[in-house]
């Protein structure tokens, strides 16, 4: 299994550890491929991540995670299925990437994927969190990232970064969403004219529709960070176009939660949403006539 984390996540976030503790117990093994930049990872070029860069995800998996490299560092017997798992805007990435790699007719390297909680609509999650709290949460943990990172980020090129940096009143500390920081940073250091042209391009329903192998998408109809789930109507089209794709929606869980009774949590239990996932990967490792060994 190779994990990757929501926004500014990474392997230490308490969803990451518990899901990796979860599938460890059912006999996977577990990588997280944590964003540049974020925790302690280091930012060594002007270069930084969004929704569609998987420059990163490419080189790992083409790199590190072959399916020959798998068998042979895990010392197995046969080749072992290689599946990815996608929290919220780390799905995003995975489906941007799993798009990319069916347009260029190369091979992705993953066997499945299973893509939890992700904005599927970027523009209309934008909208969503405009009106949460959550938000402004998020915009300010960009802002530690990009004043942690601030001798690098100074470089980044299409970026006014003089109007970020200097000054009595640097934008930086005065952006106060999510798009404003997309506006002033993301958008423009990937080639694109506004946040809204940005999240466009890293829409899920463009980038699953050249998916090459099977993706499962989750949602949860009271999510309030990517807001109410797109219409089933595009889903079902989705699906009807690319028979790779399957969509299942949970009348509740929150972002990511999908919390259990106190006793079950504090017992670190499987959630419904934590099942779910168990349950995919056990259709999927039926299909791939995995048998552990």
């Amino acid at each position: 299994m190779l994990i990757l984390p929501g926004l500014l996540g990474c392997s230490q976030s308490t969803y990451v550890r518990r899901a990796a503790a979860l599938l460890s117990r059912e006999g996977f093994y577990v990588a997280v491929l944590n964003t540049r930049g974020v925790e302690g990872t280091p930012l060594e070029k002007a270069q930084i991540f969004s929704a569609v860069f998987t420059m990163d995800l490419r080189h790992v998996l083409k790199n590190h995670f072959s399916s020959t490299q798998v068998q042979e560092r895990l010392k197995c017997r046969q080749p072992k299925p290689l599946i990815a798992l996608g929290f919220s805007f780390g799905g995003v990435v995975l489906c941007k990437y799993l798009g990319e790699q069916g347009i260029r007719k190369e091979p992705s390297h993953l066997s499945a994927a299973i893509v939890f909680n992700a904005p599927y609509d970027l523009n209309a999650a934008d909208d969503a969190m405009n009106h949460s709290l959550y938000g402004r949460s998020f915009v300010k943990e960009l802002v530690a990232y990009a004043n942690r990172h601030k001798t690098v980020m100074k470089q980044l090129p299409c970026v006014d970064t003089k109007l970020l940096f200097k000054g009595d009143h640097p934008l930086l500390y005065r952006l106060r969403s999510v798009a404003q920081f997309d506006c002033h940073v993301t958008a423009p250091h990937f080639g694109f004219r506004s946040p809204e042209e940005y999240y466009s391009a890293a829409s899920c329903f463009v980038s699953l529709l050249t998916a090459q192998v099977p993706v499962l998408c989750i949602a949860a109809r009271n999510d309030p960070i990517c807001g109410k789930p797109p219409n089933i109507r595009r889903w079902e089209k989705l699906a009807n176009t690319n028979a790779n794709v399957t969509y299942v929606e949970m009348p509740s869980g929150g972002h990511m939660g999908y919390l259990g009774n106190p006793i079950a949590e504090l017992q670190q239990k499987a959630n419904e949403g934590e099942r779910l996932i168990l349950w995919a990967l056990r259709c999927f490792c039926s299909i791939f006539g995995w048998d552990g060994t």
